[in-house]
């Protein structure tokens, strides 16, 4: 090992000793967040946090000067509350979607005011 690698691995050991301590958890850039997503099973391109940031629907970010970060906690968070309830099969979905339909099929019209 060369100098500059043993420096930057204990460089990048006081950080991970300072941040346990502190309780501070390491904030991911926009690429590190899209992979630890993916790690925890929610399949996430950078691209895809880059245009939820822009529209809206995304998780939660910070601005350190130009650069985007997430935090882990609100990345997993948001993760899990897009998730849907457990399912067995897909025509549950297909019932859940027909309780929730409203009655009117035309506009200020319920099914029973339709004229024959």
């Amino acid at each position: 090992m060369d100098n500059v690698t043993e420096a930057t691995s204990f460089i990048e050991e006081l950080a991970k000793a300072a941040l346990e301590k502190s309780g501070t958890e390491k904030k991911l850039s926009r690429h590190e967040a899209a992979g630890f997503l993916t790690l925890l099973g929610y399949p996430t391109v950078p691209a895809q946090l880059a245009t939820l940031a822009s529209k809206g629907g995304g998780p939660p970010y910070q601005k350190w000067g130009r650069v985007v970060i997430y935090s882990p906690s609100e990345l997993r968070a948001w993760a899990e509350a897009r998730r849907s309830m457990p399912r067995r099969s897909t025509s549950e979905a297909d019932a859940l979607r027909i309780v929730r339909r409203p009655l009117t099929t035309c506009i200020g019209r319920s099914s029973h005011d339709r004229r024959s």
